[in-house]
């Protein structure tokens, strides 16, 4: 499974980076087997990404967002036009949407207490 972290940047980019990047630990410790794209937190420090334009970012961004399974949206993302962007490509292509980090691990944990419980009774 790939999952996509949509989840602010301009503004305040350390604090957004930082942020981006203690949801991906979160969702992570909650999935372990989970590949997450986070353009915010992993690619938003990258020389790449600073040479890019915003469209370009924004064309790259949509392109993984579509090899995604689904999408988290993190912080004040309603405040993004990106995040914004990505929540109508979502909708468009049918992906599950989990709106904050602690929706995503809550979704995950009652999977795994449901499966359990199923065991015991097998």
């Amino acid at each position: 499974m790939r999952i996509y972290l949509a989840h602010p940047y301009t503004g305040d980019e350390a604090k957004n980076r930082e942020r981006a990047l203690r949801a991906e630990e979160m969702m992570r410790e909650a999935t372990p087997q989970t590949v997450f794209y986070n353009p915010v937190g992993r690619m938003s420090d990258s020389a790449q990404f600073a040479a890019m334009s915003y469209a370009d970012i924004m064309a790259l961004c949509l392109a993984e967002l579509a090899r995604c399974d689904g999408v988290v949206f993190c912080g004040d993302w309603t405040r993004s036009a990106g995040c914004r962007l990505e929540a109508q490509v979502a909708q468009r292509l049918k992906l599950p949407r989990w709106y904050g980090a602690y929706a995503y691990v809550r979704t995950w944990r009652r999977v795994e207490d449901e499966a359990e419980h199923e065991e015991a009774f097998a």
